[in-house]
């Protein structure tokens, strides 16, 4: 019976948690970020398809990566892009600058190119 308990606790917390969540209207920011980095995506597969993706200050996890559908460099300064474009074969180099809305610390899903 004690598990019955538990799982009691644990379903009136989480409904509490989702509740709290829904009514926070702070988690809805007022940009629409990933619309516009998709088209930013877009645009720049669409032109420079021959080109390496670097970022200068800012860590790669995924996101970008999924983006553009292909490797983005991370921490990488115009200069080591260039020679790594040579490396491999690429006519361009594309540096992508994020810029962070949403508010204080946020995850790298609210990185708006």
């Amino acid at each position: 019976m004690p598990e019955v308990g538990v799982l009691i606790v644990a379903l009136v917390f989480g409904g509490l948690n989702l509740r709290s969540y829904v009514k926070d209207e702070t988690r809805i920011w007022d940009i629409d970020y990933m619309a516009e980095n998709e088209l930013i995506a877009q645009y720049i597969n669409e032109n420079y398809r021959d080109s390496v993706l670097a970022v200068s200050d800012y860590p790669v996890r995924g996101y970008i990566n999924l983006l553009f559908g292909r490797g983005v460099y991370e921490y990488t300064n115009v200069d080591t892009a260039r020679e790594k474009a040579v490396i491999s074969g690429k006519q361009y180099v594309v540096m992508l600058e994020p810029q962070e809305y949403g508010g204080g610390n946020c995850a790298e899903s609210c990185k708006n190119l």
